[in-house]
């Protein structure tokens, strides 16, 4: 099956992405590819069971793309399909120093699941509507082919 949802963002000197979702039978998975490269620099992961759990969110950033703003792109997305598949809250693992990491954990209403000296696991709630979570970026209008996945 393919998908026609995607997108294209700008980062910092220049960098032109496409951000596309991805088949995925058990999450809602987007990956940010560059013109130049074939493997994705950066993958995003909803899994999401039933709405009375959070939806639990994972975003990886390949080293050359980090520091640039796409990990704060690709969760904004997530939060956004969390957001349209009627999820209140979102769980997010990050590490330690993570400045995402701790815009969250002062957000109203954020609890720390768990902290250890590599990762930093939050349960924040999802206030802000179709607004972004963290950033003031604009976000496309996800509508097609994101669905919940219940186990």
């Amino acid at each position: 099956m393919t998908n026609d949802k995607s997108f294209e963002v700008t980062l910092p000197r220049g960098r032109r992405l496409t951000v596309r979702v991805l088949d995925d039978a058990d999450a809602s998975t987007w990956a940010a590819y560059a013109d130049d490269r074939l493997e994705p620099v950066g993958v995003a992961r909803l899994v999401t069971r039933s709405l009375g759990e959070p939806a639990e969110a994972t975003v990886t950033i390949e080293a050359e793309y980090q520091q640039l703003g796409l990990g704060k792109i690709l969760f904004d997305t997530l939060v956004l399909s969390a957001l349209e598949l009627g999820f209140e809250r979102v769980v997010v693992r990050v590490g330690p120093d993570s400045w995402i990491g701790e815009t969250l954990l002062h957000r109203r209403g954020a609890l720390t699941r768990a902290r250890t000296s590599t990762e930093l696991t939050l349960e924040v709630p999802i206030v802000d509507g179709p607004r972004t979570l963290v950033t003031s970026r604009p976000l496309p209008t996800l509508t097609r082919g994101v669905r919940p996945i219940v186990s």
